[in-house]
């Protein structure tokens, strides 16, 4: 749309649905997910969002919901980082219909259909200057946490992949 910047893109499983998230960053911009039909070419919707829930995405297995990950503050800046938000938009009612604050600042998502879950990797902060990564699953509905691994690096995080098969990050 008009007045607004790409910040993620996912799409479907089966390749049918191109999804990306739009900033508003012009005045008259609005913050947006839009679908875009990927046999066509061309887009079916472009829905409203709130004004700070452009992210990066990810999309569940089933094609139900769309993962947005609301970034924080860069840990790295003066005062710190703030946790990310995860969203929630359901692809049926059009809309975010939920959100959790997530303990850290993160960078990336990904979500596994295999398994049926999401996964943020996100920093943890060990001190002044040492800083490591977080993977955290979470289940796709509930939104709560099932499982997490540290990761012990002086790196901050910027990308999770997955396999092919959805088993391995």
């Amino acid at each position: 749309p008009v007045h607004t910047m790409p910040v993620g893109m996912a799409m479907s499983r089966d390749g049918r649905h191109l999804y990306v998230s739009n900033l508003a960053h012009e005045a008259g911009g609005q913050t947006s997910l839009t679908v875009v039909d990927a046999l066509h070419h061309v887009t079916i919707a472009s829905h409203p969002l709130g004004p700070a829930q452009a992210g990066r995405i990810a999309v569940r297995g089933d094609d139900s919901r769309v993962y947005v990950l609301i970034a924080a503050a860069d840990p790295t800046q003066p005062g710190g980082a703030a946790p990310s938000t995860l969203a929630v938009f359901d692809t049926s009612a059009a809309a975010i219909v939920s959100a959790v604050t997530l303990e850290l600042p993160s960078a990336s998502l990904v979500t596994s259909a295999a398994l049926d879950r999401v996964y943020v990797i996100g920093t943890t902060v060990n001190g002044p200057g040492a800083l490591g990564s977080r993977i955290t699953a979470y289940d796709p509905v509930a939104l709560t946490e099932i499982d997490r691994v540290d990761l012990f690096a002086f790196a901050r995080p910027r990308g999770l992949g997955i396999s092919r098969d959805g088993r391995t990050l």
